[in-house]
């Protein structure tokens, strides 16, 4: 028996949260170092798990609060294989890492107490180049 998929936000009336901006918070407000803009590695690290934790959560909790859905914007981004080799993955490593990224989401949403319906989960792993250099 197949389940029937989810609506996603564009296909409904529905409201759904955003977060505001990971990487910023990260670095300025928890003084996390980002190599190549990259965050998903921070998942690698305890101290840096239980900050995404903190941060994912307390957007989970808006949104319950609200009556909204969230949209949990991936660590993922800059996961792709161009930049996780500057960053010294491995294609296995960087697959294991998007899946560690996506699983944490999932957790969250249930720790949260978020109804399947009221979330989804973005796994943008792009650009492909620097999106900061127009040259």
């Amino acid at each position: 028996m197949s389940r029937e998929s989810p609506k996603l936000p564009h296909q409904t009336d529905d409201i759904f949260l955003t977060d505001g901006g990971t990487e910023t918070w990260l670095m300025y407000k928890r003084g996390f170092d980002l190599p190549e803009f990259s965050a998903f590695h921070l998942l690698n690290d305890p101290r840096a798990t239980a900050a995404l934790r903190e941060y994912y959560s307390a957007f989970a909790h808006i949104a319950l609060q609200l009556g909204t859905g969230f949209i949990f914007d991936s660590l993922t981004y800059r996961a792709s294989r161009d930049w996780g080799r500057l960053l010294g993955y491995s294609n296995e490593g960087l697959a294991e890492m998007n899946h560690k990224c996506l699983e944490l989401y999932r957790d969250i949403a249930v720790e949260a107490g978020m109804a399947a319906d009221k979330i989804v989960i973005s796994g943008c792993i792009g650009p492909k180049g620097d999106a900061y250099n127009t040259n």
